[in-house]
């Protein structure tokens, strides 16, 4: 047997690395800078005795076969010599595979200047470079022709058949069968391989080389071609390792994976099966040999689809004895199991191979290795998938914590377990945490591809799914693109387009267009089944379901979801999130099929899986909404109350946990959406119900509990912001949290590590931050604790504008309707009145609305005598609408507490007729925006002093003499034109307000309040005050309406409308000193968004003196977003406020005697009421009238 030189094998190696990586530019430059650095003389050691490169010197040298001269080498060329004897040379006959006998003297060793060496190096690799560069394009034309060129460059550099320059005639060949010169390509290869052969021994590992790069070549040409190729190469390495078979199988693999990487799989398996026969026939079948063997048939096998087969050679890896396979290459084969059984949708078979897969990984790689970091992203996905959300995203955080510490910020990977987290977060209903992932992963893919790029479009589709789920119109935006993207590109059929169909087909049936929504999903099934994805096909027939259910087709829709459930039970089993949702349509298809009994029983089902599993969640709700529609239909009226208060009661605990995350703008989305519909249902069986059901109670505490959410999680939204700015500690919360948690937004319903969370609540601790203050509080308000607050001749007037589902619609009023809950001090029973129609109502509003914004005019010119008669009849419809549908129980109280809704928050209720006189006359009002705002609080009062901004110096212009007066004879207190910010005049009288209240403030604080007036009359003095125990704010007043304002933000149950959205505190405010000479740093205006920053926390009374201020945008059971409302969710206990523009001597006496009424001991609501009553008493006396417009405007919403 020949012996195998240090030399052979260093250039076997060598040409390995390089043959399996042929377009690896660096690995050419080292591989061939070893060459060259070698002397050619130790190149002669290959085949004993000598083997060296000669130039020839003359023209002479002819080359003799026995006494024959075959040819005469020419001068300049290189030959190979082998052996010498007595001055002549064995040499390689240039062109041949013979060998023949030259004189000696005709030859010189080659040698090289080394600087003209290294140069010629530089050259040849550049011309390689070019090579591969234009083929990686697959530009062939002219890759050959820089292959060429890069041949005579080799040549040069190592002459003309040194096996590096042949190599390069391999590649010319390849080349030349790329560009349809297939049997001319083939000879180049064939001639360049030969050459070699020639120049070795037969058996030498240096042909292993050629026969590779040949085989690999060969591949793109012809398959019988290619496997003619590697037979060669396997024979060689037969005979080269026939005594080291462990080495002999180890050649045979890397043949075996380089045809994997090439996905040339069946002739990948043809040569498998002949290594694991090698493995056999040597005995080796119970060593790491086998399993590496085995891993690469199984990795065939899966390729080619038969994983049954993968898994088969899996779990006999698994089997190996454990003293024959690493821990390593264990965790390895579980995690590959794992992904098999992924393919089959063998999830929960999946879930244990990974569990035993993760200690092995953490004990090899490390708890931080991005090895780690992959297998935990796979196996807390595939948790989330089998309903396992808790377990998923401790999983996928841990796994996105170790990406985002490792990889680079536009990685794809830590993009995607964004993606993937922000669908567990939705799916948990934690809708602030998933925006935040989804956007992150947004911004990654963006950084990663830019915005045009396939990259960001299936991250696109994720954020548009997250914001689709809060009701949020700008989904449609990004699921467009998203389609968009995928349409224009190669993968307009991959998985990832079939996403984006489906997701942009649900959009586009939550939006009512069904047409344009089926053509989307039939696509994404026809995809989803193509690719052997039934997860997602059942997801898609779910949707098509509802598709059908919506336009009526009740048999075709049901079809669908039987079809959907089938796929997804074997899979996600019956207790699933997502089989739950289905089975609740399932019920919906039922109802509407007339087929009760059915409905009823998949509802109580699912109600009872979801209470269990989910606890406070959307599904949760849902489910006893619906059970209690199917249970009012059947005539189980004490039924359908009793899951109707379990779906109120979940709702409220769901939005106490999570609305405080989410933004303003998405917390009215999510409530219309999700959380409306059911609120609704409920009110709407209890209004049928009358009082006549002995459950009406529960449906007070419904309405108690279910208005204003939006209000309080703002409040408790700007109370942790305000907290932690107070101690400078936002930053390292948000931080720390973040960082802890993994990107994982704080909220969450379920605890993880128990170090985390010691972690957290310190910092909250630090805070003063208490999560049972923060997020808990008293989750839920009864209407007995209500109730008790109310004392002898009190009564809550509680309103809703009721949307009326078409279930449950009596006498064709699907309309919208005012209705009332009305609860008496004692022990009286519950009252539901039904106030009537809201249009007409919100008409009158308006015309009532619009007689007192006109009533300046016509007190000028007509008097006020008769502009007060035109007024009341206005205000007497109204009052025909509102108050006489009351009953006797209201109009006998003295002290009304009214919880507007809608259109209502713009009545002057004290200014409503009866029989002549205002109703203030007999009662006294005051406004709450829901009865838990009669829940006392445990604030303490404040330490610090009163504090009154009155009298702005507006540094006003003086009008020019020619002007003519714009303004009529009554002053008030309102910018003219905000928008184009004309200056304002100063008010006349509101210094002499100020004065006149100090010594009242003083009495009822027991502390002179701080005055502010004129140039110190600023928007930062009331910005940074502290919490002021009672202040008053003397200015003009703003409300701009938006150009597509509504009287009220409406939803429906059938459409589920996305519903635009803008910021009215923007558009609300109040002015202060510098405003006509307003600069960058201040302008001038206090809006109500800047009211939110300022910390009013113990502040027990707001006092806005000034024209509009209890206007805004009105959001049907939110109350109206302006300056009145900033003002209590910055803590304020009570706010008087104005609804029209007001008159500024009036004004003035009546804050005069609020006060002094204030002072001397009386309630808030009954202060202002006699204040009141004194200007009606003063006009009367003096003018014969007293018109609401001077002293109705003003009232007060919150404690007394």
């Amino acid at each position: 047997m020949e012996l195998i030189s240090p030399i052979s094998l260093l250039k076997e190696k060598i040409d390995a690395m390089t043959l399996l990586s042929p377009n690896s530019v660096l690995l050419r430059i080292l591989c061939q800078a070893l060459l060259l650095a070698l002397p050619v003389s130790l190149l002669a050691q290959e085949n004993k005795p000598t083997i060296q490169q000669y130039v020839v010197i003359d023209n002479t040298a002819d080359v003799y076969e026995g006494k024959q001269v075959v040819t005469r080498l020419k001068q300049g060329s290189t030959v190979w010599g082998f052996q010498e004897n007595q001055g002549w040379l064995l040499i390689k006959i240039p062109g041949s595979s013979k060998r023949g006998w030259t004189q000696g003297t005709h030859l010189q060793v080659r040698q090289l200047d080394p600087q003209q060496a290294q140069q010629w190096k530089r050259q040849a690799d550049a011309a390689a470079t070019r090579v591969r560069k234009l083929a990686s394009k697959k530009q062939y034309q002219p890759a050959l022709k820089a292959a060429r060129e890069s041949v005579e460059e080799h040549r040069r550099l190592y002459g003309d058949e040194h096996p590096q320059t042949l190599n390069e005639l391999i590649a010319v060949g390849w080349l030349t069968a790329m560009t349809g010169q297939t049997a001319e390509g083939r000879k180049q290869i064939d001639a360049a391989v030969a050459t070699q052969e020639a120049l070795f021994a037969p058996n030498s590992p240096a042909l292993a080389g050629a026969y590779h790069l040949a085989a690999r070549f060969a591949l793109d040409i012809d398959q019988d071609y290619a496997t003619n190729n590697y037979q060669r190469l396997f024979d060689l390495y037969d005979k080269i390792y026939q005594a080291a078979p462990a080495e002999n199988i180890r050649k045979h693999r890397e043949i075996v994976t380089s045809l994997i990487r090439a996905g040339k799989y069946p002739l990948a398996q043809k040569y498998a099966e002949k290594t694991w026969k090698l493995v056999e026939a040597n005995q080796l079948t119970l060593t790491e040999t086998a399993f590496l063997v085995m891993s690469d048939q199984a990795a065939i096998a899966q390729r080619l689809n038969r994983s049954a087969e993968a898994a088969r050679l899996y779990r006999t890896i698994l089997e190996l004895p454990a003293d024959q396979i690493s821990g390593q290459a264990r965790g390895l084969t579980h995690n590959l199991l794992g992904q098999v059984l992924i393919s089959q949708d063998k999830r929960r078979e999946a879930a244990k191979e990974w569990e035993q897969a993760l200690p092995l990984y953490e004990q090899h790689y490390g708890n931080d290795h991005l090895s780690t970091a992959s297998l935990l992203h796979d196996a807390g996905w595939n948790q989330f998938l089998l309903g396992e959300p808790t377990r998923g995203r401790t999983l996928l955080e841990r796994a996105l914590a170790i990406r985002a510490a490792q990889l680079p910020a536009d990685n794809l990977q830590t993009a995607l377990t964004h993606s993937q987290l922000g669908y567990l977060c939705s799916q948990a209903g934690d809708h602030a945490s998933a925006l935040a992932h989804f956007r992150k992963g947004v911004e990654i893919a963006e950084a990663a591809g830019g915005t045009d790029s396939l990259t960001v479009a299936s991250y696109y589709s994720a954020l548009g799914f997250g914001l689709g789920a809060i009701g949020d119109p700008s989904a449609s935006d990004y699921l467009e693109r998203s389609v968009k993207l995928y349409q224009n590109s190669p993968q307009k059929f991959s998985s990832g387009a079939a996403d984006a169909y489906r997701r942009l087909g649900e959009d586009l049936l939550y939006r009512g267009q069904l047409t344009q929504a089926l053509p989307h999903l039939q696509r994404a099934l026809k995809s989803f089944e193509q690719q052997n994805r039934p997860l997602y096909a059942a997801i898609t027939l779910s949707t098509i379901a509802r598709v059908y259910l919506k336009q009526g087709q009740l048999d075709a829709a049901l079809e669908n979801c039987e079809q959907a459930l089938k796929k997804r039970v074997p899979i996600q089993g019956l207790r699933h999130q997502q089989v739950s949702q289905l089975r609740l349509l399932m019920a919906r298809i039922h109802q509407q099929r007339n087929e009760l009994a059915q409905a009823l029983s998949l509802a109580q089902e699912v109600s009872e899986i979801a209470s269990q599993d989910l606890g406070a969640h959307p599904l949760t709700v849902q489910a006893f909404s619906d059970l209690a529609q199917y249970q009012y239909a059947s005539g189980q009226i004490d039924a359908a109350f009793e899951s109707s208060d379990q779906a109120r009661r979940f709702s409220r605990r769901h939005i106490r946990e999570q609305l405080p995350f989410l933004s303003d703008t998405h917390q009215l989305s999510y409530l219309n959406r999700k959380d409306r519909p059911s609120l609704h249902q409920s009110l709407a069986m209890a209004w049928q119900q009358q009082t006549g059901a002995p459950s009406i109670k529960q449906s007070a505490e419904w309405l108690i509990n279910g208005k204003a959410t939006s209000h309080e999680a703002l409040a408790l939204q700007h109370r942790l912001h305000r907290t932690a700015a107070q101690t400078g500690r936002l930053e390292k919360l948000d931080a720390a949290i973040t960082g802890i948690q993994a990107a994982s937004a704080a909220g969450s319903q379920v605890p993880r590590n128990s170090e985390i969370n010691d972690r957290i609540t310190r910092l909250k601790s630090e805070l003063n931050l208490k999560e049972d203050q923060a997020l808990s509080g008293q989750a839920w308000v009864t209407h007995q604790s209500v109730q008790e607050t109310l004392k002898p001749e009190t009564v809550l007037i509680d309103f809703i504008r009721l949307q009326i589902p078409a279930e449950l619609s009596i006498d064709q009023r699907k309309e919208s309707r005012y209705v009332a809950w009305i609860t008496s001090a004692g022990e009286e029973p519950v009252q539901i009145i039904d106030i009537g129609p809201a249009g007409p109502i919100d008409a009158q509003i308006n015309a009532a609305s619009q007689e007192l914004q006109s009533s300046v005019t016509i007190i000028v010119s007509q008097g006020e005598a008769k502009a007060t008669e035109a007024c009341n009849a206005a205000l007497q419809q109204l009052s025909q609408k509102l108050w006489s549908p009351l009953p006797d129980s209201v109009k006998q109280a003295r002290n009304i507490i009214i919880s507007p809704d809608a259109s209502l928050w713009l009545v002057p209720w004290a200014a409503l007729p009866i029989k002549g006189e205002p109703l203030i006359k007999a009662h006294q009002f005051r406004l709450v925006v829901s009865g838990r705002d009669l829940i006392p609080s445990d604030e303490s009062a404040s330490a610090n002093p009163p504090l009154i901004v009155a009298d702005p110096d507006f540094e006003t212009k003086v009008s020019a003499p020619d002007q003519s007066p714009a303004p009529p004879a009554i002053q008030t207190r309102g910018s003219a034109n905000f928008k184009n910010f004309s200056p304002v005049p100063r008010l006349k009288f509101a210094a002499a307000e100020a004065a006149s209240i100090t010594p009242a403030i003083n009495q009822l604080c027991g502390r002179p309040p701080v005055v502010l007036t004129g140039k110190q009359a600023t928007e930062q003095a009331v910005k940074s005050a502290t919490s002021p125990e009672i202040m008053v704010l003397t200015t003009h007043g703003i409300f701009l309406p938006s150009d597509n304002d509504t009287t009220t933000s409406e939803f429906t149950f059938d459409s589920e409308p996305h519903t635009e959205l803008n910021n009215p505190l923007l558009r609300s405010g109040l002015l202060f000193a510098g405003f006509n000479e307003s600069t960058s740093g201040s302008d001038g205006v206090l809006t109500g968004a800047e009211i939110l920053e300022t910390d009013l926390e113990h502040t027990d009374l707001v006092v806005m003196s000034a024209c509009d201020t209890a206007l805004g945008e009105i959001n049907n059971g939110e109350g109206v977003a302006g300056l009145r409302q900033s003002f209590q969710l910055a803590g304020v206990n009570s706010v008087v406020a104005s609804l029209w523009k007001i008159e500024d001597r009036q004004t003035a006496f009546l804050m005069k005697d609020f006060f002094e009424h204030l002072a001397a001991g009386k309630s808030k609501s009954e202060a202002l009421r006699q204040a009141q009553l004194n200007r009606i008493q003063s006009r009367q006396e003096r003018n014969g009238a007293a018109h609401p417009f001077f002293w109705a405007a003003f009232t007060l919403t919150g404690n007394d």
